[in-house]
């Protein structure tokens, strides 16, 4: 992801599109507050919130919600 956010940034980019020709990666991660306040102590709990929010983080879609998957 960072290799990605570092091509876009020196192309002065600050998204991926169909245009663009890069592929796309799609993670699901079900039961995500099962995850992240039910299971493990609070130690592990905020580890796992932590290290997945970079990858939930940087932007939402913009695309209508009938393309997505």
């Amino acid at each position: 992801m960072n290799d990605r956010y570092d091509m876009l940034f020196a192309e002065g980019r600050r998204k991926i599109t169909r245009q663009t020709g890069e592929q796309v990666y799609l993670v699901v991660i079900d039961e995500y507050a099962y995850f992240s306040a039910t299971v493990g102590d609070k130690k592990q709990q905020a580890e796992f919130a932590l290290s997945s929010l970079h990858t939930s983080a940087p932007g939402r879609s913009d695309s209508p919600a009938h393309s997505l998957v």
